[in-house]
């Protein structure tokens, strides 16, 4: 692979952003005092900033040129060849929303805290990884993604992983009708619906009491979160699985409703009445295996 250009996104730890940035009087007293919530904070710091350097060296060793963005930093189009991702999946999934013709790899900046599914190597197994990209060894897998729709109008970025139609409020009961397709309209109530990809598959809907799908597959599934059975209804569009080009649809029947894209940072509010269709996106992501 011929990298003209690369972007390397990493992600701030908490004890930069807490303790070293905002300077918080109660955070430092936290660590201070070793409470057992913030006691690895500094040794993860150090463990990602010293992995964050260790990529940059390689990048330089092998003479390619780069940038580097906190993830929070990215704002709009990255032109690049290779997005390399430092952090855990947080990471990963906040570039794939930027990510269009690119291939992205992941590197788990500390593997033994971050489950990093979608990373394909750490700090020692960079450089390594990288030559095997360079010579063009590497394998790349292709990994869809699901775009949510309001009429013609995109909502947010292509989720990589999920997306989780609910109430703003936590505590709030949501109120929707479903459609699969073309066919017959169900109204439901429930905490929710999850919508994922195969790679999301493994996540909320497994744990939820989904099945796994093989994180090629050209498919999504949905779940409905807590789904409330009026007696002697029965539910058809409980779950389910969709196949490209197909379409899972949604009528809003709520106030104070929102679509959570790939987590809690990207929240689209949505309004009572509106249609919204749930479909893979046009363009899948190329990942380094």
């Amino acid at each position: 692979m011929n990298i003209k250009h690369a972007v390397v996104v990493y992600k701030k730890s908490s004890y930069q952003k807490k303790v070293l940035e905002e300077r918080s009087s109660y955070y430092r007293q936290l660590v201070k005092k070793q409470n057992i919530s913030v006691r690895e904070w500094k040794q993860l710091h150090q463990e990602h900033q010293a992995c964050i350097q260790h990529v940059k060296q390689c990048l330089q060793s092998h003479n390619i040129p780069f940038k580097a963005y906190s993830r929070f930093e990215i704002n709009g189009p990255i032109k690049a060849d290779l997005i390399i991702t430092v952090g855990g999946d947080g990471t990963f999934l906040e570039a794939s929303h930027y990510a269009k013709n690119h291939v992205v790899l992941g590197v788990n900046s500390v593997p033994w805290s971050s489950v990093g599914y979608f990373t394909c190597c750490h700090q020692d197994t960079f450089e390594n990884k990288l030559k095997r990209v360079l010579q063009g060894a590497a394998r790349i897998k292709t990994l869809q993604r699901l775009q949510a729709w309001s009429g013609s109008k995109k909502i947010g970025p292509p989720a990589l992983n999920e997306i989780l139609f609910t109430s703003d409020n936590a505590g709030a009961t949501s109120r929707y009708w479903l459609q699969k397709n073309r066919g017959t309209i169900e109204e439901q109530k429930s905490s929710g619906i999850w919508i994922a990809t195969p790679a999301g598959s493994t996540a909320a809907i497994h744990s939820a009491g989904g099945k796994r799908m093989p994180i090629e597959a050209v498919k999504f599934a949905f779940r409905a979160r807590e789904l409330y059975r009026l007696p002697g209804l029965k539910y058809q569009l409980s779950h389910g699985e969709l196949r490209a080009k197909e379409a899972l649809y949604l009528t809003v029947k709520m106030d104070d409703a929102a679509l959570f894209i790939d987590g809690s940072h990207i929240m689209e509010p949505v309004k009572r009445g509106k249609r919204l269709k749930f479909q893979l996106a046009t363009q899948a992501l190329q990942v380094i295996a």
